[in-house]
């Protein structure tokens, strides 16, 4: 049995519950994410863009690696989308502190420059993974299903077949 894909955008999701799978543990719930980014206007349209998908709970943004780090251990997020390039402290700095607490979220790092060099410090400051922004619509979701494997369930049922919307079993 191949694992659901992501809803499309154009997909009805009404009759369907979203959620994600938390590591070895019986929980079930939406993905808490905090997105991070010195660009108001990225964390806005960021977050327009998200909030569409019923499985995401945004749970805070900061605009400053020191906010994010107050932020991490505030909110307690599963995930953290940050921009590698701020001002003051960046992305790679804010990212090697949060991974140093105990139990760090997963980290997916963005940037405008998708350079072969950024991507090697990402994974050095222990980013789970990196997407740029001019491929946040298509790379994105992908990223965050690796991480957060989505299970999809027709409202009232108790377990998942591992279907999507508009899929059939057979």
């Amino acid at each position: 049995m191949t694992r659901p894909s992501v809803p499309r955008m154009d997909e009805t999701t009404e009759g369907f519950e979203f959620f994600i799978k938390i590591a070895d543990t019986p929980s079930r719930r939406k993905l808490r994410l905090l997105l991070v980014d010195d660009s108001h206007e990225f964390v806005e349209q960021a977050t327009q863009w998200l909030s569409v998908h019923p499985w995401i709970d945004i749970v805070g943004r900061a605009y400053s690696g020191q906010g994010a780090l107050d932020a991490v251990t505030r909110l307690q997020p599963d995930l953290v989308l940050i921009d590698v390039a701020m001002g003051g402290m960046n992305g790679l700095e804010t990212t090697r502190k949060i991974k140093q607490q105990l139990s760090a979220p997963r980290i997916v790092m963005l940037t405008l420059y998708d350079i072969p060099a950024y991507r090697e410090e990402a994974q050095a400051a222990g980013a789970d993974g990196f997407v740029s922004k001019s491929a946040l619509h298509t790379e994105l979701l992908r990223a965050i299903d690796n991480l957060f494997p989505l299970q999809i369930i027709k409202s009232g049922q108790r377990e998942s077949r591992g279907e999507a919307p508009g899929q059939h079993h057979q």
